[in-house]
């Protein structure tokens, strides 16, 4: 039954490949846990998230019954709101592997939300001067536009109402400012400027 469904997902061009697991491959993983084959999602086919929606949109299909047996399906995706719809994520920056884990893991890691910290979201309609004032903030030790808003990580000693005030001082209209739960997008921030700044260390 599964070299069917198989068969019918290659020639349907759901996937790019299938490969047979390599030896030792399933060694480190928990009890129960086994992976029995690797479904390559071709990268100028579907994106995860079309994977996903797929799947939960078509409980009848090849992929759906695919997923139902324990096939594993890996995908390449430059989307964090794509990654975000994965069982394991594993972000590789400059050709190497920097973190990989469950989303609720890589979102608890200590450089994602070090002890201290409070990530908030400031939403204003001028993203880009307030970034280039939060950044100089005392308290504030990282700041990135996400839209119309921006993700900062703060201590959690800064009072939310004086950043406010501090904003609205220098001209800076501020919608909101909300505690904010790390995203994946935010994961993958903090860790590739942890890791530029270690590249940068290392040519200096």
């Amino acid at each position: 039954m599964k070299q069917r469904l198989l068969a019918v997902a290659l020639s349907a061009g759901l996937i790019g490949a299938t490969i047979p697991v390599p030896a030792g491959a399933n060694d480190e993983l928990g009890p129960g846990q086994k992976i029995k084959h690797v479904l390559l999602i071709s990268v100028d086919g579907l994106h995860a998230l079309d994977v996903a929606r797929y799947v939960e949109s078509h409980p009848n299909s090849a992929l759906a019954e695919l997923s139902g047996h324990g096939i594993t399906f890996f995908v390449t995706t430059h989307y964090m709101d794509e990654a975000e719809r994965c069982s394991h994520v594993a972000y590789i920056y400059y050709g190497k592997l920097i973190a990989d884990g469950t989303p609720k893991s890589l979102r608890e890691l200590p450089d994602v939300q070090p002890p201290g910290t409070l990530r908030v979201e400031i939403t204003t309609p001028e993203v880009t001067r307030a970034l280039r004032f939060a950044r100089h903030l005392p308290g504030i030790r990282s700041a990135t536009i996400f839209g119309q808003s921006i993700h900062a990580l703060i201590e959690d000693r800064f009072n939310l109402d004086d950043l406010r005030e501090q904003l609205m001082k220098n001209g800076i209209a501020v919608t909101e400012i909300r505690p904010l739960a790390p995203s994946l997008e935010d994961v993958f921030v903090e860790l590739t400027y942890k890791h530029q700044a270690l590249l940068e260390a290392a040519r200096a």
